[in-house]
């Protein structure tokens, strides 16, 4: 069997709210009239009021649901709050008129009241239909979150709690009539309407204080830590940020600003948003959830990766970023990469951009320095003169065994372009010292090749720890 969607299942629901409500407030009031019942031409009047307002309910759900559209990009569920809002008006307004007319035969006028059994009889008949029907309304209300269902509940469920009041001053009078008239015994009609209105002022002001938070975006006062919460628990966030959320209607949004490393690939911090709205919708399943993603605040021990991304931000590849520090101001060199047949004057003009982008992010920093180069887009022919070449081989490994942090020198590969040769080598070294230490030791290694062998054109060390040892095709050599 299939489910009715929520929207008809809402429309059912307040319908049959509505066709109760016409024959209730049709009952007590004929009834009242005829026994002159002040409990009972209340309750007409509350069940009347009622009636109207299970109608605003209908029309709203049925407008709540309505998708959302350009005019309302949140959709049209407050509608179901200011039907709430207006259900409120009006038991204020059933209670002020209660009050005004328990009060007047309390003390200004005497009407004799006549407990009947028609009248008793629409009184039990009345909680009973006002049980069912608020039971029905509570449930949906509660399964499609729809305040307007609530309030017409509520309201049913005051009339059951008003009718038992009613029922208890018609006891009285009728108890009254049987023991001799004390006209106190008659006061109770008027005493059981009082009680009335208390119940309505009860849950009006309820219901009306609720739908007057939602209209003006009031955050449930638990959501908002529950939320901060749920995105702090994710691995990837370092901070969350402005936490919001409004209701309108059966919805919740939720906006939350979360924080992370700067540095996040665009691909990982999308999937950490993501887990951030799952989280959310553990505490919020229904919920409507956006996700704003800024990168943390930095230290300065990261201003590498500051320039960096603001580099990469303009399109450049930047490389041999060197910062120093003279008290509270920064010095940042580092060379940019353009293609090789870019003018200078368009090269200068677009490292001049980036020069004063990285000062208007970096207020500490006191200069950048630049150097162009060009990026080779050539794929450079070569020969392998590897055996060919044997007395660069024995120089290189007597050069590797004058530094003795160098453990092993192997894979060693000459290539050959015009009058130019290109050496690549591999050096096994300490695997505890530091990625910092092995580049000092490669770059000093490379450095002596260069001086001694002038036809090297380019030297490139590979460092690894002894852990990862490789096979070479060219004899190398181990330290004993």
């Amino acid at each position: 069997m299939e489910t009715a969607s929520p929207s008809l299942e809402k429309t059912r629901v307040a319908l049959i709210s509505l066709i109760a409500a016409a024959l209730l407030a049709l009952l007590k009031l004929v009834v009242g009239l005829l026994t002159h019942s002040l409990g009972l031409l209340s309750e007409a009047l509350h069940s009347s009021l009622d009636w109207v307002a299970t109608g605003v309910t209908l029309v709203a759900v049925r407008y709540a649901d309505r998708p959302a559209d350009e005019t309302h990009p949140y959709g049209h569920g407050k509608a179901e709050n200011l039907a709430a809002f207006v259900e409120t008006f009006l038991l204020l307004l059933t209670c002020l008129w209660i009050v005004k007319e328990a009060l007047e035969r309390l003390f200004f006028k005497v009407v004799r009241v006549e407990a009947t059994w028609p009248a008793f009889t629409v009184v039990l008949l009345s909680i009973g239909v006002d049980a069912v029907r608020s039971r029905a309304l509570l449930r949906a209300a509660r399964l499609y979150r729809s305040q307007a269902l609530e309030a017409d509940a509520y309201n049913f469920r005051t009339d059951m709690w008003a009718s038992s009041a009613v029922l208890l001053g018609l006891l009285g009078v009728w108890l009254g009539e049987r023991w001799g008239g004390t006209e106190v015994w008659h006061k109770a009609d008027a005493l059981a309407a009082l009680v009335v209105a208390g119940f309505v002022f009860r849950v009006g002001y309820r219901l009306g204080r609720r739908a007057v938070d939602v209209l003006l975006d009031r955050a449930p006062a638990t959501y908002v830590e529950q939320v901060r919460r749920a995105a702090q628990r994710v691995s990837g966030v370092q901070e969350v940020g402005r936490v919001r959320v409004r209701e309108a209607g059966s919805q919740t949004f939720v906006d939350l600003v979360v924080r992370m490393a700067g540095q996040l690939p665009l691909e990982h911090a999308h999937e950490i948003a993501q887990t951030v709205e799952e989280a959310v919708m553990g505490i919020l399943p229904e919920a409507d959830v956006m996700v704003h993603v800024e990168p943390q605040p930095t230290e300065e021990r990261e201003l590498v990766e500051q320039v960096r991304a603001i580099a990469a931000r303009q399109g450049h590849l930047i490389h041999h970023v060197g910062v120093q520090r003279i008290g509270q101001q920064y010095y940042i060199d580092l060379d940019v990469e353009f293609e090789e047949d870019i003018t200078l004057e368009e090269a200068h003009r677009r490292v001049s951009s980036l020069e004063q982008a990285l000062r208007i992010a970096l207020p500490s920093l006191a200069a950048v320095n630049t150097r162009l180069e060009a990026r080779e887009a050539r794929v450079t022919p070569v020969r392998d003169v590897t055996q060919r070449r044997q007395e660069i081989l024995q120089r290189v490994r007597e050069r590797a065994q004058r530094l003795p942090s160098i453990l092993n020198v192997h894979n060693i590969q000459i290539r050959e372009a015009g009058d130019q040769l290109y050496l690549n080598l591999h050096c096994v070294l300490d695997g505890r010292l530091s990625l910092r230490q092995a580049h000092e030791l490669a770059t000093c290694l490379e450095q002596q090749l260069s001086q001694e062998i002038p036809e090297l054109g380019r030297v490139t060390v590979h460092t690894e720890p002894p852990s990862r040892p490789r096979r070479s095709r060219a004899k190398g050599w181990k330290r004993g």
